[in-house]
């Protein structure tokens, strides 16, 4: 147990661990076992026909994955991957409790919004995978970030841009029979909106009213204060600033590298470190 504990939390995420474990465990029993799959299927994943039946689908759907596909393995790849990077970064930043409430809150409001888009247009998709929660904490992420740098299929670009194409990606996988159907799945990317820029968010400096002496709240990869933001590389270019600007650790590790060189060909001595110049040609 005590290994299992340890695992779930050796990244600081153990909420986003054990729902992308879970998929991974789920993917490989369903191809090894038809019987299982059709297990998820009928009592985990989510039918919205099936609510009453099985409520608690509603909340189950993003443990499970049935889909033993070659394609159904890259999707669970690519929404494994925006999960564990935007959920756990929400979850490092939030806390555990919140961060799951949070989850618990957008998967169940996607579910009663899939439910009504199927009684509107007699449409059903089942739902199920951590798709849905992986694009509501991306949204979230880049609503408290939205202009930080990061890469699609190596294109720069900013986050709400980001986030604005996983929002097209949810309601074209989610609309393929009928648009407006697609709509509804996004309710939980909306809601997940809302709640960062003016739930959380909405204390800040451009939303705070007059008089409030309320606690700034928590946020992800807060900047610094303007007043400790003058370090500057040796170009005059701007620090990485967060996880996702690979060219920015990029251009670092090269001003590094130069700052390295040019320690090195002065000749310092570090008397602490007992580093020395080897060459004797400096000496």
């Amino acid at each position: 147990m005590d290994g299992v504990n340890g695992f779930l939390n050796s990244s600081g995420s153990p909420v986003t661990t054990l729902l992308i474990s879970s998929n991974i465990a789920v993917l490989m029993l369903c191809f090894l076992s038809q019987a299982f799959s059709s297990f998820i299927l009928n009592d985990i994943a989510y039918v919205p026909s099936q609510i009453i039946q099985r409520p608690w689908t509603a909340i189950t759907y993003p443990l499970a994955y049935p889909d033993a596909s070659a394609n159904g393995l890259m999707n669970l790849l690519f929404g494994g991957y925006i999960f564990y990077m935007f959920g756990g970064s929400l979850e490092r930043g939030w806390g555990t409790r919140l961060y799951a409430t949070f989850l618990a809150i957008v998967t169940l409001i996607t579910s009663l919004a899939v439910l009504c888009g199927t009684l509107i247009f007699r449409v059903e998709l089942p739902l199920y995978s951590i798709f849905i929660p992986g694009a509501c904490a991306c949204v979230a992420f880049c609503g408290l970030q939205p202009n930080q740098p990061m890469s699609f299929w190596f294109i720069p670009l900013q986050a709400k841009y980001f986030a604005l194409i996983i929002a097209v990606i949810t309601w074209l996988n989610y609309g393929r029979s009928n648009w407006a159907y697609g709509l509804f799945a996004c309710a939980g990317l909306l809601i997940s909106h809302l709640y960062v820029v003016y739930g959380r968010s909405w204390n800040r400096p451009s939303h705070r009213t007059a008089g409030s002496n309320r606690r700034p709240d928590l946020y992800v990869n807060r900047p610094a204060p303007k007043r400790f933001a003058t370090k500057r590389p040796l170009d005059g270019s701007p620090e990485p600033s967060g996880p996702f600007d690979v060219f920015g650790k990029i251009r670092a590790r090269q001003q590094q590298k130069r700052l390295e060189r040019l320690m090195k060909n002065s000749g310092y001595r570090d008397p602490l470190s007992g580093w020395k110049d080897d060459n004797d040609k400096r000496n």
